[in-house]
């Protein structure tokens, strides 16, 4: 009996394992992604490494990003990355665009309960178009 508790003990870790991987894969296809309150996300955005997370605030979504570049940077001194704060009322969103063509928003839902995040491909601008 114990034998078998401890293999379902270890399935369910393993499927936790694979929903979180599979979780950081979406973010990166520009599907939403939910961000827990208080516990931080990973996110590819271009060229930047972040780390996201948020907490509610006042009915709002009090959110934080640390960006930081993925190759340390041309000196490996201009890596220890830039924390960005902000209070992103409900219903509104924040982006951050990298210098490539990928851009993350985080949207927050109502009374600041919910916050989704999603990396995505922007279009390009054209002063023609």
């Amino acid at each position: 009996m114990s034998c078998t508790l401890k293999t379902l003990v270890g399935v369910c870790v393993a499927a936790a394992a694979l929903a979180a991987v599979s979780s950081l894969a979406i973010a990166g296809g520009g599907e939403n992604v939910p961000l827990t309150p208080g516990k931080g996300l990973p996110l590819d955005i271009g060229n930047k490494h972040a780390i996201a997370y948020y907490t509610e605030k006042d009915g709002a979504c009090s959110v934080t990003v640390m960006l930081s570049s993925k190759d340390g940077g041309v000196s490996g001194e201009d890596s220890p990355g830039t924390r960005v704060t902000a209070l992103v009322v409900p219903g509104s969103r924040m982006q951050i665009d990298s210098s490539t063509a990928q851009s993350a928003e985080f949207f927050c839902g109502p009374a600041g309960r919910k916050m989704n995040a999603r990396v995505f491909e922007r279009e390009g601008y054209s002063k023609g178009k």
